[in-house]
């Protein structure tokens, strides 16, 4: 291993084996990693999701599987089938070029099965630790094609994360508030920004898991490409969606400098329950940090956004309110329309990554921001759950998108259905997320994948991105002003 010039990294298991019992993998061959170019950080992070689908296809083949709450086994299965895909697809990518299967320290893996409590931990440990590996390997990438397969699913991994860490509320963790742990300031920093690993670290950490049996090693560090091309306009069109974000959710909690604004939200104000309150203060303060950092790092509102620069009726102000003006009166409509904003966010963040290959430091942090949003719309596809939202086919308790186009969206708790107006921005919004071909395979026709693996399951495992153009036609009925 030394011999590749790299550190030795992953090694805890074969120095604990011979006191465990006899239930350990052996050993694999040592693999190294050479992270200079993208099939080797793709390798990177193959190594990270076969240990993540190895994880939980434990998990759903456990004893404590069955005594796990229906939410919990719906997760469990879900993130499952979300992982075997994202091996998978990794594995078909590279090709000849894969790094071959690790091995697990089966004694460890079974300990981590062994009750509900423990496999929510363990659960946390590996998305939170998939979505700083993630963040912190994307900057290195050089193919626009490959920082998207990656961001796919990378934003997958955040609102798994935030599921996890949901479900473990009220268990009196420490660390964060109450109803804020689905995105808590143990993990989502002042700036608004998620976790973020170098490689090395993120590999130091897989191996204090005592997990793997596999020596791993990088043999060539990562170095950082820059590519020519101007930001700027990026980071403009990001602020301006964070703006109308920040501007939205202050509005509804009455915050808002509009007394207008604040007026208008008051009747749906009063029907929210309190953890529902926390939860959007906890969105708010890392929607109005997005904004903060954007503009600290050369971002330009030239239109002068603010607080009534916004209709959020969706009628631009004309004076007549518009098809999301139920959205200030019931709960329900509320909650599938900021579902519907944070996903929207989400897929404009992937669409613009592969423009901030000319940045690298400004990509890695909009890569964090990205993972804050689907930790954001996660948490409200739970929120919408818990109240009644249109159950497994639709609004996941995994906070994942299942299906595409207007049913995506998962409205069928609101009475009356939503008109056509607003079912044709919930199908802009969705559109092309029941994809099941990444770059040119077949999630389905991939091999290894559980007896019960659908297109929904496949589609639900990546997200997609949405152009420019898609997201302000989306967003403009919002602004008064002519967004650009």
């Amino acid at each position: 291993m030394l011999g590749l010039g790299g550190t030795i990294l992953v090694l805890p298991s074969l120095f604990s084996a011979c006191s465990d019992d006899d239930s350990i993998t052996a050993p694999a061959e040592p693999v190294g990693l050479d992270l200079t170019t993208d099939a080797g950080i793709l390798n990177y992070a193959f190594v990270l999701e076969q240990l993540e689908a190895a994880f939980y296809e434990a998990v759903v083949a456990s004893a404590a599987f069955s005594g796990m709450s229906v939410e919990q086994r719906e997760v469990m299965s879900d993130l499952r089938n979300h992982e075997v895909a994202h091996r998978e697809l990794l594995r078909a990518t590279l090709g000849s070029a894969a790094i071959g299967d690790i091995s697990l320290n089966q004694a460890t893996v079974g300990s981590a099965v062994s009750s509900a409590a423990k496999i929510l931990e363990n659960a946390e440990l590996f998305e939170d630790l998939g979505v700083s590996a993630y963040n912190g390997a994307g900057k290195y990438l050089r193919d626009a094609n490959t920082l998207l397969l990656a961001g796919k699913i990378a934003s997958v991994e955040g609102r798994h994360a935030a599921a996890i860490r949901d479900m473990r509320e009220g268990l009196n963790l420490g660390g964060t508030p109450a109803n804020t742990r689905f995105a808590g300031d143990d993990v989502v920093g002042a700036q608004g920004l998620d976790l973020t690993r170098e490689p090395s670290v993120a590999l130091t950490s897989v191996g204090a898991t005592k997990f793997v049996s596999t020596g791993i090693a990088i043999g060539s560090q990562p170095t950082l490409v820059q590519s020519a091309g101007d930001v700027k306009a990026v980071l403009d069109f990001a602020l301006t969606l964070e703006i109308l974000e920040n501007e939205l959710y202050k509005a509804v909690l009455g915050t808002s400098a509009s007394s207008a604004q604040n007026a208008a939200f008051a009747p749906v104000r009063a029907l929210m329950p309190a953890a529902t309150v926390t939860a959007f203060q906890q969105i708010q303060k890392h929607e109005a940090a997005h904004v903060g950092f954007l503009l600290a790092n050369g971002a330009t509102d030239a239109l002068g956004l603010g607080a009534d620069s916004f209709d959020f009726t969706g009628n631009r102000g004309s004076g007549t309110p518009g098809p999301f003006a139920r959205a200030t009166t019931e709960l329900p409509f509320l909650l599938a329309m900021v579902q519907g904003i944070e996903d929207t966010g989400v897929r404009a963040y992937k669409g613009q990554v592969g423009a901030l290959l000319a940045n690298r430091a400004l990509l890695e942090s909009a890569l964090r921001i990205h993972s804050v949003e689907a930790r954001h719309a996660s948490k409200l596809r739970r929120l919408r759950r818990a109240s009644g939202a249109s159950g497994a086919t639709s609004v996941k308790y995994s906070g994942t998108v299942s299906g595409g186009g207007a049913s995506a969206a998962g409205t069928g708790n609101i009475t009356p259905a939503p008109d056509a107006n607003v079912a044709a921005v919930f199908a802009a919004i969705y559109a092309g997320e029941d994809n099941t071909t990444q770059g040119g395979v077949s999630i389905t026709a991939l091999a290894n994948l559980p007896s019960v693996f659908d297109a929904t399951a496949a589609s639900e495992a990546f997200d997609e991105p949405l152009t420019r153009a898609e997201v302000l036609a989306i967003v403009q009925p919002f602004s008064r002003p002519t967004l650009v």
